[in-house]
């Protein structure tokens, strides 16, 4: 009798091991967004008309290596436009999308330049802004001629986050300080407005504005401004409510707003729409938020593409 009662103690404590051990490597696991059940719901009828995908997603493919692809719908294939992995410098993030099919990225390095990298198959290179140290975030207007950069300063007379613009004449001016830091620098198409996010207003878009020689406010909501891009000449902000993206559309003087989708389970940003299908990032909820997976939401339902650092747009077959 007494062997059994000890049998029954070994069990009950074998048990009582185990759940102890479930319980804490349960619990032990990092906590992570899922967005395998991401849905697009459409809140515009004019976005709701969704065709077959004609073209292929330009991106900056997540690798070690600085690399531009296309992945093509049609054959699901994969093509490199362009890669820094045999070039003498690094590249550290696009710094902006230019006229004539090209693209400005930011080097770094003892020298950092802005370059101008064709896309069109022959991958030329050309400096547009050389010796520019190393801000924290650079953007260069369309035609090449401008370029945003912010640096932070711990220097009192200066302290906080600092815009600046630098003309192609090297030229340089102070735009904005402020306490809070400074980012997502996007031009608007003619150059007459840089806008950007100011982390002291976190729903609202501001733009300095060249005609007016100040800082106004863009646009605002309800909601908290995650990223925001042109994209065919119109603007498209991600806001976040609760675990979801609220995709606004907004002209490029700032009016004219309407909200065209929500993104749900994800934080969505670069938002490209080509014949009414979205192409966006879908972010697992980390941070800071440096990749995500491309998805794009067609008639056939939500496509996984591949993992990328950013969106660049579409190409047309």
């Amino acid at each position: 009798m007494k062997k059994n009662y000890l049998f029954v103690i070994l069990v009950l404590i074998i048990f009582a091991g185990v759940f102890w051990y479930l319980t804490k490597a349960s619990n032990s696991k990092p906590s992570e967004q899922d967005n395998s059940q991401t849905e697009v719901v459409r809140t515009s009828q004019k976005e709701e008309t969704k065709t077959q995908i004609n073209g292929k997603i330009v991106y900056v493919a997540k690798q070690n290596n600085f690399t531009i692809n296309t992945y093509n719908f049609t054959d699901k294939k994969i093509e490199t436009l362009f890669t820094d992995k045999n070039e003498a410098f690094k590249v550290k993030a696009i710094a902006g999308q230019l006229t004539n099919n090209r693209i400005a990225l930011f080097t770094e390095g003892d020298q950092n330049k802005i370059l101008a990298v064709s896309l069109d198959g022959i991958a030329k290179t050309e400096v547009l802004f050389d010796n520019i140290g190393n801000p924290d975030l650079a953007a260069v207007s369309p035609d090449g001629k401008n370029l945003a950069f912010v640096f932070f300063s711990n220097v009192e007379r200066d302290y906080g986050y600092n815009l600046y613009l630098r003309t192609n004449d090297n030229k340089e001016e102070a735009l904005v300080r402020s306490d809070d830091a400074i980012t997502n620098l996007v031009w608007n198409g003619n150059a007459t407005k840089l806008l950007y996010l100011d982390k002291s207003s976190p729903k609202e878009i501001r733009a300095y504005d060249f005609a007016l020689r100040k800082s106004v406010s863009f646009s605002d909501f309800e909601n908290e401004v995650f990223a925001f891009n042109f994209a065919n000449g119109d603007l498209f902000a991600s806001l976040i409510k609760n675990s979801d993206s609220v995709i606004m559309k907004i002209n490029s003087e700032g009016s004219g707003m309407s909200e065209i989708a929500t993104i749900t389970k994800t934080k969505a940003f670069d938002i490209f729409i080509e014949e009414a299908n979205m192409a966006f990032l879908s972010s697992a909820g980390s941070e800071p938020v440096s990749s995500g997976k491309i998805k794009i939401d067609n008639k056939d339902g939500i496509i996984n593409s591949e993992e990328a650092n950013n969106i660049i747009g579409w190409l047309k077959n």
